[in-house]
């Protein structure tokens, strides 16, 4: 089997073909919502995605001669999917609506969607995790969210580019809001230094 990118299709995103084409041997259901609610501009001003849209992208691999199978998407989200309003661990994806699904619980979507200050997902993720240095089974030690968690959530909830959101992360580190365990890490985590840190630097 080729490694070479399946044909171009103008209605599916062809950064979320060539990753889950590229990584056809671990890639998992949730895998695939990550990255269709991250590429697939069609869905990027709404909560989640449908699963109708997660098939299709299975569908035209298969298509192409990729070893998938579009079946499998439904009975995967069957055991994966959870009702939790709140996070239920980094593996979870959520159902947020009719035959739709998100990374991201339906807490945060309600308080985080078209929103577009990042201190505001560190404060509303973290709220919502008990022990953010257990729960997440990766990224640097100490507390925290770990830098690819939080672009991935204000990139899917906002129209800020993943490039824009890690900017404005390293802005606000600079800046005293943010601080970290090991700043050098490639998936350090990141919390905030104090509300009162925040109200110096903002002038709320």
């Amino acid at each position: 089997m080729s490694d070479a990118p399946p044909p171009s299709n103008p209605d599916l995103s062809e950064t979320v073909l060539d990753e889950v084409a590229g990584h056809r041997e671990t890639v998992l259901v949730g895998d695939i919502v990550v990255l269709v609610e991250q590429y697939d501009e069609a869905y990027a001003d709404e909560r989640g995605v449908p699963v109708d849209r997660l098939v299709a992208y299975v569908e035209n691999l298969a298509r192409n001669g990729y070893d998938f199978d579009p079946d499998g998407v439904r009975e995967g989200l069957d055991g994966k999917a959870v009702d939790s309003d709140t996070f239920a661990g980094t593996d979870a994806v959520y159902w947020v609506g009719e035959d739709r699904v998100s990374a991201f619980p339906p807490r945060w979507h309600d308080e985080l969607d078209g929103e577009t200050d990042v201190v505001r997902y560190v404060e509303v993720m973290l709220a919502d995790i008990d022990d953010s240095e257990s729960a997440f089974d990766h990224g640097g030690a100490g507390s925290g969210i770990p830098v690819p968690d939080l672009v991935n959530a204000v990139n899917a909830m906002s129209d800020m580019t993943r490039e824009q959101v890690s900017s404005e992360i390293n802005r606000l580190h600079d800046e005293g809001v943010f601080e970290e365990d090991t700043e050098q890490h490639p998936e350090a985590r990141v919390r905030l230094v104090g509300q009162g840190d925040r109200e110096d630097v903002s002038g709320r």
